[in-house]
């Protein structure tokens, strides 16, 4: 490592490789995007979320697997297409099986009296639905559908006392959610550029606003530029392995945000101080590779029990867990590398006059 930290460094010079593999990630997550498309969880895309839970205390693994295939069936059954149960403990003794789903019952004109009713449906079975209910529900099945043949869950398996709860949220909601999320983050990063411009207007070659504008949106691009990689790889994490972008991606995001914006700001003041430190005597290519040179093991290192940390929470968690943690590792890396290898190379180009020449070295 010491003879590594030895060697000359011009992070500088390679800025276009740096930026091309941010780039080549955040086009594969286009393309997933255009093909696939976004993979919303409900809070977003609206629509039921149906839980099974098991009354028993001791249901094995083979008794969780055929009920799991029973209740997927059934669900097929009633008109909703499940995908795979979601068991809410790991081990041999299953406390229960989650299915979330999205399906046709996702308007912003269904209310508590048709929920009520698919609920009924489900715990008792299609026989003790009213005429009322009947006609509620028609609506959103197809012609000539047979509400008395469908049998209550617990009837699937007499050995298993299951029982259903559920949960809606209208598609009006889940727009709101998707509005308020992204005006969220967009203020963030607005606070973040005027705290940028206050305190590093040092930073510019004139000292003044301009200067702290330059080296906010340096900062800002880098934010970015982690926010896309951390979309691009749920894009293909939700195509690959059904991950869903729920209310936890947000919150990812945002604690992304406030970390990698901590790592720009150190590597800012050490260009700032470098620069009080030689004046004229360096042009600011010089700076910023010595710069980075100097805050690199200390910011790599922070990173790296941070990472540690979130990993073992995310082999040794929980399944619904891994949806935030997953995000959080991806952007660890993202911030860690945009603070050091983007946003320090778009201040020097900001900043950089094609009319200054390198001036002659002085010893240090």
């Amino acid at each position: 490592m010491s003879n590594f930290m030895k060697k000359e460094w011009n992070i500088v010079k390679h800025f276009k490789l740096f930026a091309a593999i941010s780039l080549a990630i955040i086009v594969i997550g286009i393309a997933v995007l255009s093909f696939a498309g976004l993979n919303l969880g409900i809070e977003f895309a609206g629509g039921v979320e149906l839980s099974v839970n098991f009354e028993d205390d001791n249901i094995t693994q083979a008794q969780y697997e055929q009920t799991s295939k029973e209740v997927k069936d059934y669900l097929s059954s009633i008109g909703i297409s499940a995908g795979e149960g979601q068991k809410i403990s790991d081990g041999e003794i299953i406390d229960g099986v989650k299915f979330s789903y999205k399906n046709e019952i996702n308007s912003q004109h269904v209310g508590d009296d048709v929920m009520n009713a698919l609920f009924t449906m489900m715990e008792q079975g299609g026989s003790a639905l009213s005429a009322n209910e009947i006609e509620l529900l028609k609506p959103y099945y197809s012609s000539g559908f047979d509400f008395a043949s469908i049998k209550s869950l617990n009837e699937l398996n007499a050995d298993i006392e299951i029982t259903p709860s559920i949960y809606f949220v209208g598609s009006s909601v889940s727009a709101k959610l998707l509005q308020t999320s992204l005006i969220a983050l967009i203020v963030a990063l607005v606070l973040i550029l005027a705290y940028i411009i206050v305190r590093f207007r040092s930073l510019g070659s004139d000292n003044s606003f301009v200067g702290g504008l330059k080296s906010g949106l340096a900062a800002i691009i880098g934010l970015v530029h982690d926010v896309l990689i951390m979309f691009s790889f749920v894009l293909v994490a939700g195509w690959l392995f059904d991950l869903q972008i729920t209310s936890t991606f947000v919150a990812a995001v945002v604690t992304i945000v406030a970390y990698s914006i901590n790592n720009t700001i150190v590597v800012f003041d050490r260009i700032r101080d470098n620069r009080k430190r030689y004046g004229n005597t360096k042009i600011n290519e010089e700076i910023v590779n010595k710069s980075i040179k100097e805050v690199f093991i200390r910011s790599l290192f922070t990173s790296l029990t941070t990472i540690f940390a979130i990993l073992i929470l995310t082999i040794l968690g929980v399944s619904t867990l891994r949806e935030f943690t997953l995000p959080i590792l991806v952007g660890l890396i993202a911030g860690t590398y945009s603070s050091l290898f983007i946003a320090p190379c778009l201040w020097n180009i900001f900043n950089k006059d094609p009319k200054d020449k390198k001036p002659k070295q002085v010893q240090e």
